[in-house]
This record gives C-alpha cells, sequence and structure tokens, in this order.
C-alpha cells in the first residue's frame, strides 16, 4: 500500500510537470519584425509570436489576406499595433476578425503618446523609450493571462531592459564624441533615435515617405557640399534614383554615409538591431575624423 502510494504520488508529479510544459502558448500577433523581437525576449517559451510583414521592405500598411494572416488573428490573444497609421490594416482586420475568445489590444501610439514627435513621424518602433513602455505593459498583460509564468515574463521584462543598457551607453557614447551635428536623412525611420541623441535632421523625404518641397532639397545638397552636413542616412533597401545620387555626392564631399535596417535579422533582438545601426554611424563618423586628421 505505501509502495502504490509513492508510485501514485511519482505519477501526479510527472503528470502535472508535463502538463505544465504542454499548456498551450499565448498567442501574439503583430505586423513588424522589432514587436515580435520584444514579444519573443519578454515570453520567452511560453508564447507564441506571428509576424505578418516578414521580409525587408514589406509595406506593413498592407496586408494580405492570405489563410495564414486571417487565421493567426483569429486565434491571437494579443495583438500588438503600432498605430498612427502603419499598420492599419492589421487594426483593420482584428476589427473585422473579432476572434472566439477575449483579445487585448497594446496599441504604441497610445502609450508612447506623450513621446510621438511633433510631425507624428510613426515609426515609433525606433524609439527605446516607447519599446520600454510597450514592454513593460506586455510583461503586466502576459502575467495577468498565464499567471502561472508571471516570474518568468517578468523576468523577460528584466532581460529586454537589461540588453537596452549598452544602447543607451552607445547613445551616450556618440553624444559625447559628436555632439550636436546636423544629419540628412534620405528615410523618415530613424527619426526618433536621432531625436534621443540630440540630432537635427535635415531631412528630405517626409514621414509620409514623400519627397520634401524642390526647394528644401536643392538647399540640403548645397549644405552637403559646403559640409554643413555631417551625416547622411538612407535606408538600405532604397533603390530610388536621388538617394543614389546623394550617396555619391556625399562620399564625394567625403561627407560620413550610413545606412539603416527597417527590419531586424533573422534571430536578432530588438537591442542588437539597434545597436548594429548606431555602430555603422559611429564607424562611419570615426572613419571621416581619422581621414580628416
Amino acid at each position: 500500500m505505501f509502495l502504490t502510494r509513492i508510485v501514485c504520488g511519482l505519477l501526479l508529479i510527472v503528470g502535472t510537470g508535463a502538463q505544465a510544459e504542454n499548456a498551450t502558448p499565448v498567442n501574439i500577433v503583430t505586423a513588424q519584425g522589432s514587436y515580435a523581437a520584444m514579444a519573443r525576449t519578454i515570453g520567452a517559451g511560453h508564447v507564441k509570436v506571428v509576424t505578418l510583414a516578414r521580409r525587408a521592405g514589406a509595406d506593413v500598411r498592407v496586408l494580405e489576406a492570405d489563410s495564414r494572416a486571417s487565421r493567426a488573428i483569429a486565434e491571437a490573444d494579443i495583438v500588438v499595433v503600432n498605430g498612427l497609421g502603419l499598420d492599419a490594416a492589421l487594426a483593420l482586420a482584428v476589427q473585422k476578425n473579432p476572434g472566439a475568445r477575449p483579445r487585448t489590444v497594446l496599441d504604441a501610439s497610445v502609450l508612447g503618446r506623450h513621446i510621438i514627435l511633433p510631425d507624428d513621424n510613426s515609426y515609433l518602433f525606433y524609439s527605446p523609450r516607447i519599446m520600454l513602455l510597450m514592454a513593460s505593459r506586455l510583461s503586466d498583460t502576459l502575467a495577468e493571462r498565464d499567471p502561472a509564468h508571471g516570474a518568468a515574463y517578468r523576468q523577460g521584462l528584466e532581460r529586454f531592459r537589461s540588453q537596452l543598457q549598452p544602447v543607451y551607453a552607445q547613445v551616450l557614447a556618440l553624444i559625447s564624441d559628436y555632439p550636436d551635428i546636423a544629419v540628412l536623412t534620405a528615410t523618415p525611420l530613424y527619426a526618433y533615435m536621432l531625436d534621443l541623441l540630440g540630432y537635427r535632421d535635415d531631412h528630405a523625404i517626409t514621414r509620409d515617405r514623400h519627397y520634401a518641397s524642390p526647394l528644401r532639397i536643392n538647399k540640403a545638397a548645397d549644405d552637403m557640399r559646403r559640409h554643413r552636413i555631417r551625416l547622411f542616412l538612407y535606408e538600405r533597401d532604397a533603390r530610388d534614383g536621388w538617394t543614389r545620387q546623394q550617396i555619391r555626392i556625399s562620399r564625394k564631399a567625403q561627407i560620413p554615409v550610413a545606412a539603416i535596417d527597417d527590419m531586424l535579422a533573422v534571430g536578432e533582438s530588438y537591442a542588437d538591431w539597434q545597436a548594429r545601426q548606431l555602430r555603422a554611424i559611429k564607424t562611419a563618423l570615426d572613419e571621416h575624423t581619422t581621414v580628416g586628421a
């Protein structure tokens, strides 16, 4: 009898453990890779994250009505949206497809409304400050939905915060080495990081990816020739003639040039993605300083 109780107890323990291991993950859907990477860092093995924009240069404002997207939205427990129209198609799809269970929508434009730039630049995921707000809210939401793994989600949040510390160190180093510089950008993507750096963004491309006025573009080109611009930033996947021309003008005028990526590499964390771009900027500025020394 005693042995039987021991065996039954062991089976109960093993069964409970297997049940915990096989617990249904929390389904998270987003349209952009930065939010997906953040969610994976916080949720670890207890979440299933689906990113609807899977390739570089994909327009997250346009959501293909395929079976994968429809199924992911229908099964979503949490939907992470950027807002400000950047992923409007996802927001609309969520409204049209309420799903079979309660769903939470986390909107970066609502949580980070006090940080949004005056021109309503919609690329909020480039702001570490907004991403930290989103990470904190996501951690709380996951713990509410899945209390059994609340401690794991809190640890995931601390992990995300720790990963960003070197990024802030890079920002401070750039501010120290290259303070208050003027930057010409051929993309609206990097505005939030430039704001954090305190750099003057003389952008030639508006937030909705339209060119600025010819007068402004001509002035920007003249400023580059006169070295009033210290750095030229462009989107790595850009193929338009104006961007390629400005790269040539910048290099001829010995203006540092760096490329910005709109999506993370496979397996890359949000912090690593930010750090990689900051390194590219510092390398470009350092090389120019060395040449000019």
